[in-house]
């Protein structure tokens, strides 16, 4: 009955701490174990581009393969998790999904520096580059999160993440140009 007179307040969750308090940790996190021989056997992956005649289409697959466990890490950074994924048991279509949003942005970018160049209004191509490259960011984590590839190419989504995440955003995607 006590209680009842006294309800104790809802726990509220812990305020997420900006990432650059954290920019030590986020350098760290490719050094766990896990991390770092899966990263190390990617590297070495990379190789297969010298492979010749097939080189090319090998390459690409190793491209999903780092995408894949890229977006592994993405869902489980945002779940919280910072303790980086063992073997390599990534979602399979995880990496398919990141690659197809990436070559969707890409040729988005594409498509719009030849309208700009084609209309002699270079400004187009300018802002449709600046629109994509901002809203990268917002889209791949969009797409690793949902796995919906083509949900995350809406730049009304990304404008979403964007307007709610504000300025750290912004840092984010300075930091991902810088990277």
């Amino acid at each position: 009955r006590e209680s009842m007179n006294n309800p104790r307040p809802a726990a509220t969750p812990a305020a997420i701490e900006p990432f650059w308090q954290r920019l030590s940790k986020i350098c760290a996190y490719p050094l766990q174990a896990n991390a770092f021989s899966t990263l190390a056997l990617l590297a070495v992956g990379r190789l297969v581009v010298y492979v010749p005649g097939i080189g090319w289409f090998l390459d690409i697959l190793v491209t999903v393969a780092i995408l894949r466990y890229a977006g592994e890490v993405l869902y489980r950074t945002a779940q919280g998790r910072m303790d980086a994924p063992t073997g390599y048991n990534a979602d399979e279509e995880r990496g398919w999904i990141l690659f197809r949003v990436q070559v969707a942005l890409f040729v988005l970018a594409l498509v719009g520096v030849f309208v700009g160049k084609a209309m002699e209004a270079p400004f187009i191509g300018i802002a449709v580059m600046l629109l994509v490259g901002l809203g990268t960011p917002g889209a791949l984590i969009s797409a690793a999160i949902d796995g919906d590839w083509l949900r995350a190419l809406n730049p009304l989504l990304w404008l979403q993440v964007m307007a709610r995440l504000g300025m750290p955003y912004l840092l984010l995607s300075g930091l991902c140009l810088l990277i």
